[in-house]
């Protein structure tokens, strides 16, 4: 990375000590997180509520 050139912008899984470690190295950067992991998540947590027949 370029010293002079700083994202606005990092995705990440909400893996929590990275999330920390964005927020103490750069404190002034967006953290997003990833549709694809959110996707995931939902689908895992939200699969037992529904019948196999839907």
């Amino acid at each position: 990375m370029d010293p002079n050139v700083l994202p606005s912008v990092i995705v990440t899984d909400r893996e929590l000590a990275l999330m920390n470690a964005i927020i103490n190295v750069f404190p002034y950067v967006t953290n997003l997180l990833c549709r694809w992991h959110i996707g995931k998540n939902v689908l895992a947590k939200c699969r037992k509520m529904f019948d196999d027949k839907m």
